[in-house]
């Protein structure tokens, strides 16, 4: 997992160069906006060595041919020799969007956003004390997706307003889907949370 932000990037470069040579199939001439997505990931925590994993899993459906809701949920752990306590993060949160196709192409689209992050960090001077924060948070998100024969790519970028001391935040994503066939894609997955990072390797299910 240490190596998927370069995975990331070469697969992506590869398989665009690799898609222009095919004919475009209907069945992957628009991104998804109705999908199930499970996640095994991994998340990389300022000042910790340790690096949580776990599974996430998120969906979104279309409403109508404008709009969607969205949601997800991730569950991050991780032991940490001498702590009483685990590292953790757990992260839910429900969303509803509008999307059209741009001019130059991709189809670009608008969330608003609302859930709660969890964040339980151990102290490293005492090993029986740990910093748990949950937060509530709300915010926006503008997105841009596009596909190039069988690859789908989605970029993303989001400023969430928190409830709690922790500071407001830029979230930033960006996703690379292999599309098997009509309704299965394998994909990779980067997010920047300012505090932490989590890469990912996803099975998504379309309808």
């Amino acid at each position: 997992m240490r190596s998927l932000p370069i995975i990331f990037f070469s697969s992506l470069t590869l398989l665009s160069s690799a898609s222009q040579a095919n004919t475009l199939s209907p069945h992957f001439a628009t991104p998804s906006y109705s999908n199930l997505t499970l996640d095994y990931m991994q998340a990389k925590i300022e000042d910790y060595a340790d690096k949580p994993n776990g599974v996430s899993a998120s969906f979104e459906q279309q409403l109508s041919p404008r709009f969607f809701i969205s949601g997800h949920y991730t569950d991050l752990s991780s032991s940490v020799i001498g702590s009483t306590s685990d590292l953790e993060l757990e992260d839910y949160q429900v969303g509803i969007g509008w999307y059209e196709r741009s001019q130059v192409g991709p189809y670009v689209d608008l969330s608003f956003l609302v859930g709660q992050e969890t964040l339980t960090l151990p102290d490293p001077l005492d090993p029986d004390n740990y910093f748990r924060d949950a937060s509530e948070y709300f915010g926006a998100e503008i997105g841009l997706r596009d596909n190039h024969g069988p690859l789908e790519v989605q970029v993303g970028l989001a400023y969430l307003f928190h409830s709690s001391e922790r500071d407001d935040q830029f979230r930033w994503s960006a996703n690379a889907f292999l599309n098997i066939n009509r309704y299965l894609a394998v994909g990779l997955r980067y997010q920047d949370h300012e505090e932490y990072q989590l890469q990912s390797i996803q099975l998504r299910v379309r309808w």
